[in-house]
């Protein structure tokens, strides 16, 4: 069996236990069977459901006033579903273009990518993460697409982040205090440097404010807050589906037409487009300079339709 067989079964196990609250073994098996021609003994299945815990941080219980087998969410690490979930989609698509790279022209004729671009600088990823993972600093020269400069930088890299299908790696510039972000579609003349001599604590602090914000930008002082949005009905599925931010929280009323989502993160800039993209779907209750500020946007674009 392949790593990527496993990773699939796995995806299939949890998306089985998140839709479907208490399964039995038996059903788990069962329904792998009937429903994706996949066969596993008892024992496979307690290794999946260790293997999920163990490599995935998402634990795996069984309820004995149910009768059956749920997600622990008091124990499984924040993010760790959706996490695993985006990981999985990662390794199908890469499987995908694996088994399809042979006639490729074949296979744009039923896949189709929101923007070939985005896929730009993928190449990067690999030396990245290895430079992270074995705690190398890396060179390279970047592109600034607004001041349409190239610059040399010596980094060591921390982590690497997605935000709307791109890929950008955020590191310590060589004699420097704050961290910065570098998209990996403008890098070039990537390679391996000798790594700095510094006290990585401070610099991982700031790493952890890059988790309260949807994007990438915030400034210095910007600290986190509570964000509440009346949102319709018929919106609320979609942000169930698909968070905006990992803080999310959802609280609904059968009798009311809409539902209370709250949020705790730093609303900038990307934050208050998501905002307007929900349309007139959405209300933002509190607070109020977020609230006057979505208004002020919204008076200045109907202004251009007058």
């Amino acid at each position: 069996m392949t790593g990527y067989q496993l990773i699939r079964r796995l995806e299939i196990i949890l998306s089985m236990l998140d839709n479907n609250t208490y399964l039995s073994k038996e059903s788990i098996i069962n329904r792998l069977m009937d429903l994706y021609d996949i066969r596993v003994s008892t024992r496979t299945l307690e290794r999946d459901f260790k293997s999920l815990d163990v490599d995935f941080g998402i634990e795996i219980i069984y309820d004995k006033k149910k009768n059956g087998y749920t997600i622990d969410n008091t124990s499984t690490k924040e993010n760790s579903i959706p996490n695993f979930f985006k990981f999985t989609e990662l390794i199908q698509i890469g499987e995908l273009f694996k088994e399809g790279i042979q006639d490729f022209n074949s296979l744009k004729s039923y896949v189709e990518l929101e923007n070939i671009d985005r896929l730009k600088g993928v190449h990067n990823l690999k030396p990245i993460l290895l430079a992270i993972k074995q705690e190398e600093d890396i060179s390279f020269i970047h592109e600034h697409y607004y001041n349409e400069t190239f610059k040399q930088h010596h980094i060591t890299p921390l982590k690497i982040k997605e935000y709307l299908n791109r890929w950008y790696v955020i590191g310590i510039p060589k004699g420097e205090k704050q961290l910065k972000t570098y998209g990996i579609d403008r890098i070039t003349a990537l390679k391996k440097e000798k790594k700095q001599r510094l006290n990585k604590k401070p610099y991982l602090e700031q790493l952890g404010r890059y988790n309260q914000v949807i994007g990438l930008s915030f400034a210095k002082n910007d600290t986190p807050e509570i964000v509440k949005l009346k949102v319709e009905l018929k919106q609320l599925k979609y942000l169930q589906s698909l968070p905006m931010h990992s803080s999310q929280r959802i609280e609904m009323n059968p009798n009311d037409p809409y539902g209370i989502v709250s949020y705790f993160l730093i609303p900038n800039y990307e934050f208050k487009i998501e905002i307007l993209k929900l349309n007139n779907t959405a209300e933002v209750i509190e607070p109020k300079w977020l609230r006057e500020e979505i208004k002020r946007l919204l008076v200045k674009t109907l202004e251009k339709y007058q």
